[in-house]
């Protein structure tokens, strides 16, 4: 404690800051406050220093000494004094003013929100005691304050008086004045009068009651604006600053429009105890002057700048609120024109918020319906670091709107007791709260529209109308008054366009078939693996509708998403969009699932897919952009707790496979078209616009036809379903169709491919997937194994259980055995049969294609009880040796592709890999060539089993096709580097591409097919079910090497061999020795093989026959091929007319009508085709692209011609 004498202030300057001064030698300035006692009394002071002060005196204003009752010369003792700043920063003070004379006039009322922020700024970190006296000059008019009430700030947000305190930027000030005084105070901080004055407000109260407001259903939204906004506003800016936090400065609110960001930001800004929001709306910023819109924003900022330049963080807060930001902070550089306007706003926002003089007093609030379109930059910490998605509200949120919005009806009793909130808030998904109010006046004006009446008991505006007298005592909004309003008046944005769906299906839905009634079942399916609670998916499950055109494809969509009950359903088709460019499209689809991403459940129908893609077979032609945009949009991830239904149509699927947009589908579903007369009839039954008579008269009419696609019955044809014209119009094809014409084929005949295993596979194939429309190049659509299966637990149990049982029919159970996996082999490994089918449709189009030009061109039959190419494979001819080598080709190539990570409990292949050159490194998995040929030799050979030489030929041929592939292993490398180098390569082995075997078969078929004489049988491969392993063969030899000699004795100790049960019992080469057994016949098992010098019983049947058997077991797990190598072999030759004319035993369809060149005189000339027949010549007209230029840079434009064209064809 120290001793000081009390002086006068030199100056009135000095006077007006409010605090004592000494000398700055008696003073250390470390000391912010010091404790003066006099009196018997303590008074706080702010303590400073003036050069003015004699050493040892402590200067006075006259106000002060006035209050504290201190006269000069008087001995003072003084001592310094610290506030505990979590416990004495003021949070409130009610201050008595009055002018400093009481004869100044009382002029213009005074603005008490302007008083309180001067004077917060003016005495910030002083200390206040009640009843102090303090000197304060506003508007260059002196005035005496006391201080009347104090209140501190505490941390659980409520007021506690206080005697004493510091005053900071955040404390709430409220002016009372004398008595009698002339002053007049205006605003907000004008304190309720008497003694009360006003109580503590905290800077936010977090117990707001948001539904007395007018906002509903955002709870948990303004928790977290809270929590990130103002939970550090809250503490004394000491706090934050011992912490080193920055306050977040900008909220960004972003969302549909209706869901009240505006009304939220502005409720802000009311509930904190901050200085006035200035709200201004985003295009008010811009100006046509240059510089001016950055001005105005400088000007929003200038008043926050100014404070914080004076009171630094005991600042009070500011808050900007803008509207519709979007237009104003666009990203840079999106913007056309020169002059960059919108560049500059950005640039001079930021600087602002975040720049080299940060500003820590000020919100900033945006909102805007566009987040994508604002820049970057603002969306950073330090910016706008608060993003809070205002998203269409809940059921719950819906009920309290409903509440908000009908609480004045139920307060005046103008609502009905019928009406059931919660029952309208289940009703109203997706709708908006704008729509939520709108809904609820829309029911409001119904209702009063029943009050107004006409003289004649009409309704309506019409004739003369008048209101009842008793309306306003009628008035009663009820339930049906909003059930109307919900039905006919208000419809969400964000909901279903039940209008426009019903344009696509007017007549609804016709379960003409299986066809129908499995695609809605499949689509029922989606709809609840999507809607699924205990199914966590985070992208849209998407399904493809694929068949020919007119076939109800969109008509099936429609009805699919209108049963799933979603309350978001929208189609993207391109009627919508025509002349939009490439860009427009993409943003057109791309609001729409922006849109659905957006609402909890929802529904996208992208119909017409070639037609959004804009695809043209002539060219062909199609917008990459466009399949870009399309397959990104069908795969983006969901926010947690979104789920979409993808829908897709497409009438050219093998065209969008080529594009890879079939694999962003995971459920593929075929419509096949009415093609029997019983489909056409199941329509008509459910049409009431025929009779009985009549639709049996069409029946038979149509008993031996078909027709293409349901549309055409019901659109193409409507005189056909007039009530006056009752005669059947529709055009008739006939069924007896074939596929004789080289890389033709029907549409929508399905065709069952019988080799007596392969076929069932084939058919199995078309089942679950649609018949696959492949031909020519790398043929056979890849399917995304892994995901097109293992979907959801529905799909597996409702869908495909019942089909695979049915499967098992056609296998024997050693080929059921290779699908089965797990433990205890209970599971069917899915994939692995889908790639072996796969394989199947690769081999049989390569066979078409290389055939194409031969007199049998790999035709195919439509009996479902005809083999593959029909009898002809019973037969031993080239032809059937080269379609079992494709065969095995075809399946060994695609199960050991698709076992690189799509067949579960296929391993990784590295094995045979040859050493590394420095330029290159192996990385990665091989295509497992060896699980493909095992699976093969034990699928396809398994068949082959019996004496006849065509199962030895089918068994060498077979051989054939997988040793091709197995041969001709590709090595592929990739170049990884930046900018196209190559700094490291990295390789692994391939299987070759299907046209490639298959062109190398050919050329062997061609060249080096062997013609089997019966001498040359032996040579051949003995019955699969005789040959055994070559660690097996190893095995016996060892046993087996003391052998009878050609005289049949034997020498050496005494040694027995027994061939029977015993012996297979006690050697783990259980299945050898029973392949050894095979070879003995009945009698010759009774018998022993003895070996002794001294016995010379050995059995005569055994001493040569057995052991040729033996031996010819043992070599045959050598190689059976030496002679032949890799060549095909057949055992019957064919005449050169075997295939020109039709044969139905052997189901060959002869070379009649097949097209041919007569120009040429070598495979597919009419020559060789026509065998002598001749051939007729056609004419017709083709539309082809003509007269192209190059246009620089990129593109070459055309013109469309029709050319007459001479088609050719054998009679």
């Amino acid at each position: 404690m120290s001793r000081f004498f009390a002086t006068k202030a030199p100056n009135e300057e000095l006077s007006l800051t409010n605090r004592v001064y000494f000398n700055p030698r008696d003073y250390n300035d470390k000391l912010k406050c010091i404790a003066v006692n006099t009196g018997g009394n303590t008074y706080i002071f702010r303590a400073s220093t003036d050069d003015h002060i004699p050493a040892g005196k402590l200067a006075f204003g006259l106000v002060q000494r006035k209050w504290a009752s201190i006269s000069v010369d008087e001995p003072l003792d003084i001592r310094p004094y610290a506030f505990n700043l979590a416990h004495d920063c003021l949070g409130s003070a009610v201050l008595v003013v009055d002018f400093h004379n009481k004869k100044t006039p009382a002029g213009d009322p005074l603005n008490s929100d302007e008083m309180a922020k001067e004077f917060s700024m003016e005495f910030a970190d002083t200390p206040l005691t009640v009843g102090q006296l303090i000197m304060f000059k506003f508007k260059k008019k002196l005035f005496l304050v006391e201080v009347k009430k104090l209140g501190t700030i505490s941390m659980d947000g409520s007021g506690n008086s206080v005697k004493v305190g510091m005053l900071t930027g955040n404390t709430v000030l409220a002016w009372e004045r004398q008595a009698d005084s002339k002053l007049l105070l205006i605003g907000r901080a004008v304190s309720a009068g008497g003694g009360e004055g006003a109580g503590y407000q905290s800077i936010i109260n977090p117990n707001w009651d948001f539904k007395q407001m007018g906002i509903g259903g955002l709870d948990k939204e303004f928790s977290d604006i809270f929590r990130r906004t103002f939970a550090s506003r809250m503490f004394p800016p000491a706090v934050a600053e011992q912490l080193g936090l920055k306050h977040v400065r900008g909220i960004l609110l972003y969302g549909p429009p209706g869901t009240g960001k505006t009304l939220m930001a502005r409720q802000i800004g009311k509930m904190l105890n901050a200085r006035e929001p200035k709200i201004v709306n985003g295009p008010s910023i811009l100006d046509k002057y240059v510089g001016e819109s950055e001005a105005n924003i400088r000007k929003l900022f200038a008043d926050a700048e100014e404070e914080e330049k004076r009171m630094g963080p005991h600042s009070a807060l500011h808050i900007i609120i803008f509207d519709e930001i979007d237009a104003i902070c666009k990203t840079r550089g999106s913007t056309a024109g020169g002059a960059g306007v919108h560049d500059t706003v950005v640039n001079q926002l930021l600087t602002k918020m975040d720049g080299v003089d940060q500003l820590n007093n000020i919100l900033v609030i945006g909102m805007t319906n566009r987040r994508d379109m604002i820049d970057e930059a603002l969306l950073r910490p330090g910016r706008f670091e608060m993003q809070m998605e205002i998203s269409l509200p809940d059921e719950d949120g819906r009920f309290q709107i409903l509440q908000i919005h009908t609480a004045k009806m139920y307060k005046s009793g103008k609502i009905a007791p019928d009406i059931d909130l919660r029952e309208l808030a289940a009703k109203t998904k997706n709708f908006s709260g704008a729509e939520i109010e709108g809904l609820c006046r829309a029911a409001a004006f119904t209702a009063m529209y029943q009050l107004i009446s006409r003289p004649d008991g009409g309704r309506g505006p019409s004739g003369k109308t008048q209101l009842d007298p008793n309306a306003f005592d009628k008035l009663v909004v009820k339930r049906a008054d909003f059930m109307y309003a919900l039905e006919n008046d208000v419809k969400p944005a964000f909901g279903t366009a039940e209008e426009e769906l019903n344009c696509y299906a007017p007549r609804g839905i016709m379960t003409w078939g299986e066809t129908v009634s499995e695609a809605l079942n499949m689509g029922k399916l989606a709809v609840r693996a999507v809607g699924e609670n205990d199914v966590e998916t985070y992208r849209p499950l998407t399904v493809l509708i694929e068949g020919p055109p007119k076939a109800g494809k969109t008509a099936l969509a429609v009805e699919i998403a209108k049963l799933s009950g979603f309350p978001f359903v929208k189609i993207c088709t391109s009627h919508k969009m025509i002349g939009y460019t490439e860009t427009a499209k993409c943003m057109a689809m791309k609001k729409i699932f922006d849109d659905g991403a957006k609402s909890p459940m929802s529904v996208v129908i992208v119909d017409n897919i070639e037609g959004l893609i804009e695809y043209n077979p002539v060219g062909p032609r199609f917008s990459n952009y466009i399949v870009q945009a399309i397959r990104d949009l069908v795969s983006q991830p969901l926010k947690e707790g979104r789920r979409m239904l993808v829908i897709g149509t497409t009438s050219c699927r093998a065209e969008l496979h080529e594009q890879n947009l079939t694999q962003a589908f995971s459920w593929h579903i075929h419509i096949s078209p009415m093609s029997r007369p019983e489909h056409i009839m199941a329509a008509l039954e459910e049409d009431d616009r025929f009779t009985p008579e009549e639709r049996r008269q069409i029946e038979r009419s149509i008993a031996d036809g078909r027709l293409d696609t349901i549309a055409k019955l019901l659109h193409s044809h409507p005189i056909a379903l007039d009530g006056h014209h009752r005669a059947f119009m529709s055009p008739v094809i006939d069924m007896r169709q074939s596929t004789n014409q080289a890389g033709y084929e029907p549409a929508g005949l399905l065709k069952w491919n019988h080799h007596p295993m392969i076929s069932r596979m084939h058919r199995a194939y078309a089942n679950l997937y649609g018949e696959a429309r492949d031909a020519g190049g790398e043929v056979g659509w890849r399917p995304n194994y892994r995901t097109q299966f293992s979907l959801t637990p529905t799909w597996m149990e409702d869908q495909l259980r019942k089909r695979i049982s049915s499967y098992r029919e056609w296998f024997s159970p050693r080929q059921w055995k290779q699908f089965m996996i797990g433990q205890d082999n209970s599971l069917f490994n899915l994939a692995l049969f889908e790639a072996a089918a796969v394989g199947v449709q690769r081999a049989v189009a390569e066979c078409r294609y290389q055939f194409r030009h031969e007199r049998w061109n790999c035709s195919q039959v439509a009996d479902e009880e005809t083999a593959l190419f029909g009898n002809i494979l019973l037969k031993g001819i080239p032809q059937t040796a080269f379609v079992y080598s494709i065969i095995n080709a075809g399946i060994v190539q695609s199960v050991a592709e698709a076992c690189l990570g799509q067949i579960d409990n296929c391993p990784c292949n590295t094995r045979g890999r040859e050493s590394a050159d420095p330029d290159w490194q192996w990385q990665g998995c091989d295509h497992n060539i060896h699980y493909g040929r095992r699976f093969a030799h034990r699928l396809l050979d398994t068949m082959e089993h019996g004496a006849h030489i065509r199962f030895r030929m089918n068994l060498h041929n077979n051989k054939v096709g997988r040793q091709l592939v197995t041969r001709n292993m590709e090595r592929y490398c990739r170049c990884h580097g930046t900018s196209g180098s190559c700094t490291l390569k990295t390789c692994y082995r391939r299987t070759p591409r299907m046209r490639k075997l298959g062109s190398m078969l050919k050329q062997t078929y061609d060249e080096n097919a062997v013609y089997l004489t019966p001498d040359m049988y032996d040579t051949l491969d003995s019955s699969a079910d005789q040959r055994i392993s070559r660690s097996q063969a190893t095995e016996l030899r060892r046993l087996l090497s003391n052998r009878p000699t050609k005289s049949g004795y034997g020498l050496g100790n005494e040694f027995r061999y027994e061939i029977s049960p015993p012996l297979l019992s006690q050697h783990p080469s259980k299945d050898a020795y029973r392949r050894v057994q095979n070879v003995f016949s009945p009698h010759e098992r009774t018998f022993h093989i003895h070996r002794d010098p001294t016995s010379f019983g050995m059995p005569s049947p055994l001493r040569y026959g057995a052991w040729s058997r033996i031996n010819l077991l043992l070599n045959d797990t050598r190689s059976h091929i030496s002679s032949l190598g890799t060549k095909l072999v057949y055992y019957e030759s064919t005449s050169g007319k075997l295939f020109c004319e039709p044969e139905p035993n052997l189901n060959i369809l002869g070379t009649r009508d097949r097209i041919c060149n007569s120009t040429t005189t070598g495979p597919g000339s009419c020559q060789h085709l026509c065998c002598g027949r001749g051939f007729l010549t056609h004419h017709h007209y083709v539309l082809e692209s003509c007269q192209c230029k190059f246009i620089w840079c990129c593109r070459v434009e055309c013109r469309q011609c029709l050319v007459l064209k001479k088609v050719e064809t054998c009679v």
